[in-house]
């Protein structure tokens, strides 16, 4: 009787065990918590306090008034020939001269973005998004001038109505991500 008990208990045992192994299959599977589309529509990223279109000096003041407040902080200006960029360190804030009255055109951040951490892989994010169509971008001249300074540069792009959203890799971890107005960043 003890044996046969004995013998119940471990199949019970092995059971639970293999079955606490058993997973759903897209228990591997990274999903954004974020609605990508929705902010992406909205010239958003939910990470990041402004939105394509907000006035550039608004901007321009706000980062001034947190780098004046922070040593930690980080801003700067820099004026290209077509274009301005707000540096805030992790967000990156562009803007076409003759377009200045539009807002903010492009926002690049070099952190987490719509809930992907930095260092996600490329498929892990095109498989969280693969309700999307996107398209494979290389071309750093253009699209990805923001990471001209590394290597293995890649990218994946998504377009949500007027705007774009670029998923941009290094060795295929995401390393930056940005949205851009496709009617107001056209450089």
């Amino acid at each position: 009787m003890k044996k046969i008990i004995s013998l119940v208990f471990c199949l019970l045992f092995i059971t639970l065990v293999f079955s606490g192994c058993k997973g759903d299959k897209d228990s591997g599977k990274i999903k954004s918590d974020v609605d990508v589309e929705y902010y992406a529509k909205l010239g958003k990223m939910p990470e990041c306090e402004f939105s394509l279109g907000t006035d550039v000096d608004k901007v321009d003041e706000k980062l001034k008034e947190i780098y004046n407040d922070s040593e930690e902080a980080y801003y700067d200006v820099i004026e290209g020939k077509n274009s301005v960029l707000i540096d805030g360190g992790t967000f990156m804030y562009y803007y076409e001269k003759e377009k200045k009255d539009k807002g903010v055109s492009l926002i690049v951040n070099n952190d987490k973005a719509y809930g992907f951490e930095g260092g996600t892989f490329d498929f892990e994010i095109t498989e969280a998004l693969s309700d999307y169509d996107y398209e494979e971008i290389t071309d750093i001249e253009d699209e990805l001038f923001f990471l001209k300074s590394f290597e293995g540069v890649s990218g994946i792009k998504y377009t949500f109505g007027d705007n774009i959203v670029i998923f941009a890799f290094s060795d295929s971890a995401l390393t930056a991500t940005a949205i851009y107005s496709v009617e107001n960043w056209t450089l």
